[in-house]
């Protein structure tokens, strides 16, 4: 999707924005696609895995003639969804099979990316890769060195780096309408146990890796590394510290990773970063809060709101705005599709709430801008750097979160 352009009385106007809608347009290409359809492929065919499969398999942009998975069951389950692709247990017989693939999407464990994405690289396929990109520095620095050195697109699953709400919030946090920035903070909690339940015990450990501390990065780098990619966009700049704990506080079924942690990075300029989660818990689910000297910035996956300090100095456009009640605050509600509805001469506040043009799941709206970027010159937003960085910190998090204390960085740790 084009990124917005505004003049400084659009954006003001834009303040005055209605409600984020929400819907599943599934079906609709991506506006800036052109050419055929591309052939894909899926590598990993888990929970996350068949989202993808089931997303790409509804857009017109995308053909899935391949999958390729392990573990018999999963496969089955795509067969049933895609009884004309072919589906693999090995990747190299993928690969060589079936030359007609031209993006591969890499949808295995964390700890488990390195291979097939180096493999597809390398066999010229254009390749997007699920977050974090590694559970190693040395796996990630690997993958970002090998896509970095490759002539086709690379994309990492930071789904947020392509969305039209985080792109119209930002244009409120580059117009300092918080003011300047006094501390930042992410929430992730769910109310479930990781744990999944396996036909065939020889794939016990292996299904639940999540839950194997020799691989995972816990919910520090599971949930975790898309909110420090908000924060390494918003803030500009690289952390010099992070301080980590966890606790087992509900899941006592053996596993040593915790269920619940917290995490404060700490950034040049003194700003303080949190990001708690949990799998005890399931209040308020997911969002990223930034608080400034004049304002706060509240954003959930679909909405976003403003809220401005008693004393902040008055805009002028606030009196159209639409508001809403959050708890014992009322908050401005920024709206994505505000650029559109000013190019169509609506003010956004007054337009109809149920029409113009409504945003996509995420994960929609990240695989058409992949595939845009195949089809076109046009750069992913979340490339190399950016997938290598969110998964330094979300590394570092689960360090800091083992050690129960805090780790130094340097701006060394986050170079390619």
């Amino acid at each position: 999707m084009t990124r917005w352009k505004t003049s400084r009385r659009q954006f003001l106007w834009m303040g005055a924005a209605g409600v984020s809608a929400l819907a599943t347009l599934k079906g609709r290409p991506a506006p800036l696609f052109q050419g055929s359809p591309v052939s894909c492929a899926v590598i990993g065919c888990g929970r996350w895995g068949r989202e993808i499969i089931e997303s790409l398999a509804a857009m017109p942009e995308a053909r899935v003639v391949a999958y390729c998975d392990l573990y018999e069951p999963y496969r089955r389950r795509v067969s049933r969804m895609l009884p004309e692709a072919s589906g693999y247990s090995d990747l190299a017989s993928m690969l060589e099979e079936k030359s007609e693939i031209e993006a591969v999407f890499v949808a295995t464990p964390t700890h488990l990316h390195r291979e097939p994405v180096e493999a597809a690289l390398s066999a010229g396929k254009h390749v997007y890769c699920e977050a974090p990109m590694a559970s190693t520095i040395e796996d990630a620095r690997a993958i970002a060195q090998a896509a970095s050195q490759s002539d086709v697109v690379f994309g990492v699953g930071l789904q947020h780096r392509v969305s039209p709400l985080v792109d119209h919030t930002g244009n409120f946090l580059r117009a300092r309408a918080v003011g300047s920035l006094v501390t930042e903070e992410g929430h992730d909690y769910q109310n479930t146990s990781w744990r999944r339940a396996v036909s065939n015990p020889d794939f016990e450990k292996s299904l639940n890796w999540r839950l194997d501390p020799e691989v995972t990065l816990g919910l520090e780098g599971e949930a975790g590394v898309h909110v420090f990619d908000h924060s390494l966009r918003f803030q500009g700049q690289v952390p010099v510290s992070v301080s980590g704990f966890g606790s087992l506080m509900r899941w006592h079924d053996g596993r040593e990773v915790p269920d619940t942690v917290f995490v404060v990075f700490e950034y040049p300029n003194g700003l303080l970063s949190r990001f708690e989660a949990s799998l005890a818990n399931s209040f308020r689910r997911q969002y990223y809060l930034i608080n400034g000297t004049e304002g706060s910035i509240l954003m959930e996956p679909q909405r976003s709101w403003w809220f401005k300090e008693a004393d902040a100095r008055t805009l002028g456009w606030e009196v159209y705005a639409t508001r809403e009640k959050i708890g014992n605050e009322e908050g401005i509600i920024l709206r994505a599709d505000a650029t559109k509805l000013l190019q169509e001469g609506k003010i956004p506040s007054k337009a109809d709430e149920t029409g113009g043009e409504l945003q996509d799941e995420p994960l929609y709206i990240a695989l058409g801008e992949f595939l845009t970027s195949v089809r076109g010159d046009k750069p992913f937003a979340a490339g190399a750097l950016e997938g290598f960085q969110s998964a330094v910190m979300a590394l570092k998090a689960h360090q800091a979160v083992a050690l129960g204390g805090r780790i130094d960085m340097d701006g060394g740790d986050f170079e390619i």
